[in-house]
């Protein structure tokens, strides 16, 4: 008798042990995981623009910058970025500061390994 093939709803979760990058060295030294992992994707994504490098799926990046310009609704457009990474639950208690070319962003990252506080410059 062959065994009846065994379906479930849930979703297996993906690991979330990743490399660990050193951005400001260009470098990958070692491995991250749990809350030290969601940050470095949330950092990844923050300091990434969507569509403008083809080696990345559409999933990569952030859109706040439209024709040169800050859209006018930052906070949505990078929800909507880190969103896409089934651990991150929610974002909260964001602010937003545009000083010349530049926007500092600070928020919450509520996620499945806890809360993180976030502060980048993009």
């Amino acid at each position: 008798m062959i065994p009846a093939e065994q379906t479930t709803d849930e979703t297996e979760r993906q690991p979330s042990r990743t490399y660990r990058l050193d951005i400001g060295k260009g470098r990958v030294r070692g491995h991250v995981d749990g809350i030290e992992a969601v940050k470095q994707f949330v950092v990844k994504q923050l300091l990434t623009d969507r569509f403008r490098h083809e080696i990345y799926s559409i999933n990569i990046g952030q859109e706040i910058r439209v024709g040169g310009e800050y859209s006018a609704d930052v906070e949505s457009m990078i929800s909507e970025a880190l969103l896409i990474d089934d651990r991150v639950i929610a974002i909260k208690d964001f602010q937003s500061t545009i000083n010349g070319d530049k926007i500092t962003v600070a928020f919450t990252v509520v996620s499945i390994f806890g809360d993180a506080l976030i502060q980048e410059a993009i």
